[in-house]
């Protein structure tokens, strides 16, 4: 399974029997999580919220979503709609089913202004969504709370009971919830401005990179780094082991359009032996530049919006020491008074948990990051 992230917060396909569990998509352009392709997956747990769908399966040819399970997954105020299930037609004729043989369970699909729960087709003739016109109910809808829902009749069936006063959404996390216990950085909000003998962000140069209060995705404050035909970061460096997994994520915002070229801004991270040679990734072994960069905020990312960047997973190579995290903006362009903000950053040693990764945790404190009974496939 691969996953893009940027104008979608995932997008997963093809793959099989994987399992995509407890994630927050937020203010992605398109989808909170689109598969295409997917068979025999798991998608559990996760919240989307603020995206164009929250979970969008789709049929393309021959990539047909099939034999998923998608439960207990929160998905709210999305532009469009909660969970939408969508094969493609022509005055009639189904080209491309509807993804069929899916479960979809304990999901909590509210205020998406399309449709919460969405399964149909797109008829291109009319350019709108339809029922499908053979009537059929292709997959398992059971116990989901929802507002609206459209389908052929009787497929979704009635929403499960829910509580407008419950705060509690089940095994998916909180919008905000980060309590640092999973999270490698010190002060990956850039709220705290730590200094570096205290953990805190080592910047390249103060004149060029600063903490700000002029833009911020959460909290009060951001971390803004501005170039003039040269590189300029922060970075934080912790132990690692060789052998051992790693992901950066974090948002990136430009406040005015980057102009020429290369103009960008990434998150990064790269491993490094004991005597501080670059060593790289494992995933990035003989590449002119080795470190794991994520997707760019440039020239075509629209302003002044929070967009997520995502390294992806990388693998520390033999001789393994430390590991070193970067925001970087580069920018070689010629045009000044350009730079890109970043906010909320996370970086995860990731280890497994069952079949799936997890973030590992960096203390001892109390944990209670147990699953309720609904973070399982049983009733």
């Amino acid at each position: 399974m691969v996953a893009f992230p940027f104008f979608f917060g995932e997008y997963l396909g093809p793959g099989t029997g994987h399992r995509f569990h407890k994630n927050v998509m937020v203010d992605n352009g398109l989808g909170g999580i689109v598969g295409i392709g997917i068979e025999d997956n798991v998608i559990s747990c996760n919240r989307a919220e603020r995206n164009l769908d929250g979970v969008f399966l789709l049929t393309v040819g021959p990539g047909i979503p099939l034999r998923n399970t998608i439960r207990d997954n929160v998905l709210i105020d999305n532009a469009d709609t909660g969970i939408a299930v969508v094969g493609r037609a022509f005055d009639g004729f189904v080209f491309d089913p509807i993804p069929a043989d899916n479960t979809f369970k304990r999901n909590k699909a509210l205020n998406n202004p399309l449709s919460d729960l969405f399964e149909v087709v797109f008829d291109f003739l009319d350019f709108e969504f339809k029922p499908d016109p053979n009537g059929t109910c292709p997959n398992t809808w059971e116990k989901n709370a929802y507002g609206t829902a459209f389908s052929a009749e009787g497929c979704i069936g009635p929403s499960a009971y829910f509580d407008d006063d419950d705060d509690s959404d089940g095994c998916a996390p909180e919008l905000d919830e980060d309590d640092g216990d999973d999270n490698a950085l010190k002060d990956p909000g850039f709220e705290l401005q730590l200094p570096p003998d205290q953990g805190g962000w080592i910047v390249f140069d103060p004149n060029q990179s600063w903490f700000t209060t002029d833009r911020a995705r959460s909290g009060h404050q951001s971390f803004l780094n501005t170039a003039f035909f040269g590189v300029t970061g922060s970075l934080q460096e912790f132990p690692a082991e060789p052998g051992s997994l790693w992901r950066l994520t974090g948002y990136g915002l430009t406040s005015t359009p980057l102009l020429g070229g290369p103009a960008f801004g990434i998150v990064q991270f790269s491993f490094f032996d004991e005597n501080g040679n670059d060593l790289g990734t494992v995933e990035t072994a003989g590449q002119e530049f080795p470190a794991l960069a994520s997707n760019q905020v440039d020239g075509g990312t629209p302003i002044d919006r929070w967009f997520f960047l995502d390294t992806g997973i990388g693998t520390a190579p033999e001789g393994t020491a430390t590991i070193q995290a970067f925001t970087l903006y580069v920018d070689f362009s010629g045009n000044p008074g350009q730079g890109v903000y970043f906010d909320d950053l996370k970086l995860c040693a990731l280890e497994e948990d069952g079949y799936a990764l997890e973030c590992k945790e960096f203390d001892d404190d109390d944990d209670d990051d147990s699953d309720s009974d609904s973070d399982s496939d049983s009733d």
